[in-house]
């Protein structure tokens, strides 16, 4: 949620996002989702309404977040910093 209101405060922020938006060739309009799963979504959950609705948020945007920043890392596996392909493995499977 704090990060949602930086966001909110410095709307330049999401310059970063839109670059990263546009370099996989999706809307730049997307970038103000964001506010949808920093701000809004926390929001649903801390005050109970329609909270399971505010996690399936605030997943897809840890989902979007991992791949716009992350996606070069993505399924790499370096021992002494991260593992996000074991990370992203196990989630699979304890989801399933």
């Amino acid at each position: 949620m704090f990060h949602g209101v930086h966001k909110i405060s410095h709307p330049s922020s999401l310059d970063f996002i839109s670059k990263q938006l546009a370099s996989l060739d999706l809307p730049q309009i997307l970038s103000y989702g964001v506010f949808v799963g920093e701000v809004i979504a926390p929001l649903m959950i801390v005050f109970g309404f329609f909270a399971r609705l505010g996690g399936l948020l605030v997943f897809g945007n840890m989902i979007f977040a991992i791949v716009l920043a992350h996606r070069s890392q993505l399924f790499t596996v370096d021992w002494h910093r991260n593992c996000n392909y074991c990370l992203l493995s196990g989630l699979a499977t304890y989801s399933t």
